[in-house]
């Protein structure tokens, strides 16, 4: 079998890390809860889901991947050092397979419209896509129905993430996970990079073509805190063919311009 492989979040040894982070339990819990969300969409979508799991190894990384001859077979690869690196908690690992299942259902990729290649090559949504897609659809539905009030009362919340959140989402416990949401992708990047970023500095630059690689670490917040600050419904998938459908356009919400791209 061949496949395509659609970027790696991560590629480091958790040998760089102090033992901690979640068990296997936990670990698998978050990866069940997840497919069992996303399952639908990728049906709907005609495509068919395979999660490889590997708790056993070191390494803390995951990756999205098609079939090179049969494109509707999607699997998304997860390693157990993504459990265990220091900074790791159920929500960073929320994060990351909510962004290797964006690489499958987030839409966007500037790849789309190269016909040299055809249209029935498979590209991946990109790396922006990947993050906009963890916050404004996956993790919306992962942490529905859980206690987010009571988990934010635990942490410090950043003043403009509370402030934002509150004021787009009406709804208390919306406003919790658009908070929730934004912070999973923050700590995440910690697990990453063994520090934080803040989300009082965005990247401000604006690309003249789509990037289709991972933008700066601060985009990757940016792209984080707006994706879970977007309305939209988040049953409504984004799409290849359109990529204004699934998503906020121009408003609160909307993909970050430090990435995104569109004529």
């Amino acid at each position: 079998m061949k496949n395509i492989l659609a970027l790696l979040l991560i590629s480091l040894s958790t040998s760089a890390y102090s033992v901690s982070g979640i068990s296997e339990t936990q670990w698998n819990s978050v990866i069940d809860r997840i497919e069992e969300n996303m399952s639908p969409y990728f049906r709907l979508a005609g495509l068919d889901l395979t999660i490889r799991r590997g708790w056993y190894s070191d390494v803390n990384n995951a990756g999205a991947q098609a079939d090179w001859d049969d494109h509707t077979q999607r699997y998304v690869d997860i390693h157990g050092g993504t459990g265990r690196a220091q900074w790791s908690t159920e929500d960073t690992v929320a994060a990351l397979v909510c962004h290797e299942m964006g690489h499958h259902l987030g839409g966007y990729s500037p790849f789309d419209n190269w016909s040299q290649w055809g249209t029935s090559v498979y590209w991946p949504a990109s790396e922006g896509a990947a993050d906009y897609f963890a916050s404004s659809k996956c993790l919306r539905a992962f942490f529905e129905n859980q206690p987010n009030e009571e988990f934010l009362k635990s942490v410090k919340i950043p003043p403009v993430v509370e402030k934002k959140c509150r004021q787009q989402w009406t709804v208390p416990e919306d406003a919790a996970i658009c908070i929730r949401s934004s912070l999973a992708g923050r700590e995440l990047m910690k697990v990453w990079l063994n520090r934080e970023i803040s989300f009082d500095t965005p990247d401000l630059s604006i690309v003249t073509t789509g990037l289709q690689s991972y933008p700066s670490n601060q985009c990757r917040i940016d792209t984080f805190f707006q994706g879970a600050l977007c309305t939209v419904d988040k049953s409504i998938m984004p799409s290849h063919s359109d990529h204004k459908v699934g998503v906020c356009n121009d408003t609160l919400g909307a993909r970050p311009r430090c990435w995104y791209f569109s004529e």
